[in-house]
């Protein structure tokens, strides 16, 4: 890969790859991170209206970095390259609660797609089972889980702008000064509400907390949120 896609050593390009948007018309390059909203921000990045029709015809048409030539990868450098984050503490209890702690059906769609999860603690596996096989083996099996950093195809500090789910709608109001075409425009709320970040007390406790930090530490460093749950520390 040419600059300024450099991807974490050691991990999987394919995934970097996917998860980032290349438009090459208006100029700009963003990361689709896995439970931080990217279905409603890749809606609201979309020409047109912004609805779900055109996100699917948006994600159909725009580039990724390995569809680029030298040439265009070089000039992709002076794009405005922007990614939206969340805190490991909500996106995984986001992730359990709407891909392992749900309804029966999506759960055993999970059981191919994180088989050691499943075998190993029965077919309803609680948070905190969930917390300690992330930090056993299971912390790469799936995007939605996935570290945010190891999902970027550009180190944090290349970024020209980290917005953060949990200021989105001022932080998309910096998006839009950057790209034209999003003024006055607002997030299109869509996808599945888990509520996590209302549910962190109820879920969490100083063990799971600390497995938490333990395994995303280069998220939370990295992104400056804080190690500590309030109420639980």
């Amino acid at each position: 890969m040419f600059s300024p896609f450099t991807p974490p050593p050691g991990r999987g390009f394919r995934q970097c790859d996917r998860r980032t948007v290349v438009d090459t018309e208006r100029k700009f390059i963003f990361t689709r991170l896995a439970k931080v909203a990217s279905s409603a921000l890749t809606a609201t990045l979309a020409p047109g209206r912004g609805d779900e029709e055109a996100y699917r015809r948006y994600r159909k048409k725009h580039l990724r970095p390995s569809g680029l030539g030298i040439r265009s990868a070089a000039c992709a450098r002076g794009y405005f390259k922007f990614v939206f984050v969340r805190c490991p503490y909500d996106r995984v209890l986001s992730a359990y609660l709407h891909k392992i702690g749900s309804d029966e059906r999506k759960r055993k769609s999970y059981m191919k797609k994180a088989p050691e999860l499943f075998r190993k603690y029965g077919p309803q596996p609680s948070f905190r089972e969930f917390c300690l096989y992330l930090e056993s083996g299971g912390l790469y099996d799936n995007k939605h889980w996935i570290p945010q950093r190891s999902l970027m195809a550009i180190p944090p500090s290349e970024y020209d702008f980290i917005g953060k789910i949990e200021n989105m709608d001022e932080d998309l109001k910096t998006v839009s000064q950057n790209i034209s075409s999003l003024e006055g425009r607002r997030i299109s709320r869509s996808g599945p509400y888990t509520g996590a970040s209302e549910k962190l007390a109820r879920y969490y406790d100083k063990e799971t907390a600390a497995v938490i930090r333990r395994v995303y530490r280069e998220d939370f460093e990295s992104f400056g949120y804080p190690g500590s749950i309030e109420g639980i520390e």
